[in-house]
């Protein structure tokens, strides 16, 4: 019985020095890993105009947060709220997943004889990929559930000063950013293809950045300026869309292309006015 007892003390020590409180992290610890994992569902969608490949990315992000969260060990108040949150990832992805099926499924827009069929084929597998529900139902209990344990889960907003800094780092990025020289079609559709996707990369990485109230709507047009711009140089890239014997449409691609200066002035005037400083970039063209 003594034996017993000094066993029992032990197996008591070890457990309290190893925090055996039936495991998981602390609220704080909780809020600050979980707060650190971009809101996926909240995201602007900045991804390539091209139904498979942005499917395929994005299942693949909902892949790796369900990966991410399965790891973290929730406190005891919110394990079923954690277990809601995981669920809304896990159903999320398995929505892409039936979705990317259904795409993979219809016409190849680049095997398309026509421009009109190679626009049509587009349009149909973006269709099936706005089909794809933004949030699912899990989604909200899990919100009520960690509101109801006073968790904050959300990405907190940036202070002023760290979101000039952050933003003014990535943006400045953007400057190298040219269209070289091409000097056939099939070049400058290349060229067209990779500056959009850097600039792809880049919007998503400012759409990272979680912006004070004030300038939310500043920095949505920043990110989304951006996107729209780097996806019409992608379509054009991966399928062409102007007509190379024609030298209006060419020329008029190529000052389209060559420099981005006068959107992202516009973008900038627009934090100048909150009182934000975000430097404007300077995307020169070449040809």
């Amino acid at each position: 019985m003594r034996r017993l007892g000094v066993l029992a003390i032990v197996l008591a020590f070890t457990a309290a020095a190893c925090g055996g409180d039936g495991g998981g992290l602390s609220q704080e610890e909780y809020e600050r890993e979980v707060g650190a994992l971009p809101n996926l569902f909240e995201d602007v969608r900045c991804e390539v105009p091209e139904p498979v490949e942005a499917l395929e990315a994005r299942r693949a992000a909902f892949a790796a947060r369900v990966a991410a969260l399965e790891a973290i060990e929730p406190p005891e108040e919110v394990a079923d709220a954690h277990a809601s949150f995981l669920a809304a990832h896990r159903a999320q992805e398995a929505a892409l997943g039936t979705a990317l099926e259904q795409v993979r499924a219809l016409p190849d827009p680049r095997a398309a004889d026509t421009r009109e069929a190679q626009a049509e084929a587009i349009a149909q597998g973006l269709l099936v990929a706005e089909q794809v529900a933004p949030e699912p139902p899990e989604l909200a209990d899990a919100y009520r559930s960690f509101a109801e344990a006073g968790y904050r889960v959300e990405p907190s907003a940036l202070e002023q000063d760290a979101y000039e800094e952050r933003a003014n780092e990535l943006v400045a990025e953007i400057s190298p950013i040219t269209i070289g020289d091409a000097a056939t079609m099939g070049e400058l559709q290349a060229e067209a293809e990779r500056v959009g996707r850097e600039l792809l990369a880049q919007a998503e990485r400012l759409d990272e950045l979680v912006p004070a109230p004030p300038v939310a709507e500043a920095h949505e047009h920043l990110v989304l300026g951006i996107c729209t711009r780097a996806q019409e140089l992608v379509t054009f890239g991966r399928f062409g869309g102007v007509d190379p014997d024609d030298p209006a449409e060419t020329a008029g691609l190529r000052e389209v292309i060559a420099t981005l200066d006068p959107f992202f002035e516009e973008a900038a005037g627009d934090f100048r006015d909150r009182g934000y400083d975000v430097d404007v970039p300077e995307v020169a063209g070449a040809g």
